[in-house]
């Protein structure tokens, strides 16, 4: 069986894992990504013609000076966040909160230290007395609010608030430097039967993004860029210190008899 042009058109699917670079922890999928590219920058330098009329190139060097990677992400789960911004993640389990300090004002939302779950029991007090939620304040997910005309509430009253939080993942954002990655991707190749076709990039550090949309008509998503960096660590005559890519043989290829090649 030959190989002949065309056999290795591409269209790209597939998984990207992360893992942080010489850290001792598994290498994890960071969810769905719509877009994964690697774009070079080259520097570039020429001997200008000067020997005859209307110029010309003489001489041409060029070098590669960046491999920039970027990606699409589009679960914004605490993680991937987490990394966009160069903060930290962790989860928060249900707990029962007892007596959390606030300041009341009539009229405005009091956003508790945890969400709340508005199915369990929450209750407000002004020193050991406990005040209705009736005529006083609404309780949601992310706090309580006071009524603008509430019967036992006043502005700048010291208030507790004891409730049972929902579990949830935390991300306390720009609390890190940017960190050092290895990526793998484990794509596959739609135009030729899902043949694997896999990159492994040794050292990636990304920065934060430029933009997280909060409040939009659609599937919300954000994009981090970052670049290849140089591993030390790989040593070895025509081995990269940078990525490889190792792309399966399609199983869907022409196949050409010796005898056909020639039209007969």
């Amino acid at each position: 069986m030959s190989m002949q042009a065309g056999d290795f058109a591409y269209i790209g699917v597939g998984k990207v894992h992360l893992k942080r670079k010489c850290a001792n922890e598994p290498m994890l999928h960071i969810g769905n990504v719509s877009a994964l590219s690697f774009g070079v920058s080259e520097d570039v330098k020429e001997q200008k013609d000067y020997t005859a009329p209307g110029g010309g190139t003489t001489a041409e060097s060029r070098r590669i000076t960046a491999v920039e990677v970027s990606m699409t992400l589009l679960d914004l789960d605490k993680d991937n966040i987490a990394r966009a911004f160069l903060g930290s993640a962790s989860n928060v389990p249900v707990l029962t909160v007892t007596n959390e300090p606030h300041l009341a004002f009539l009229g405005g939302l009091i956003p508790t230290d945890h969400p709340i779950d508005e199915t369990e029991t929450v209750t407000v007090k002004i020193g050991a007395t406990t005040i209705a939620a009736e005529g006083n304040y609404t309780v949601s997910s992310g706090g309580i609010t006071i009524d603008p005309d509430a019967e036992d509430i006043t502005d700048e009253d010291n208030i507790t608030i004891s409730y049972t939080n929902l579990e949830y993942g935390n991300v306390e954002g720009i609390t890190q430097t940017a960190q050092e990655y290895e990526l793998f991707f484990e794509g596959l190749n739609e135009a030729k039967s899902g043949s694997p076709v896999n990159v492994r990039a040794y050292k990636v550090k990304f920065g934060p993004t430029t933009a997280l949309n909060l409040i939009n008509d659609d599937f919300a998503s954000f994009e981090v860029k970052g670049k290849l960096l140089r591993d030390n660590c790989k040593k070895g005559k025509d081995i990269s210190k940078y990525f490889k890519v190792q792309i399966v043989k399609p199983s869907t290829v022409d196949c050409c008899d010796e005898d056909n090649q020639s039209g007969e």
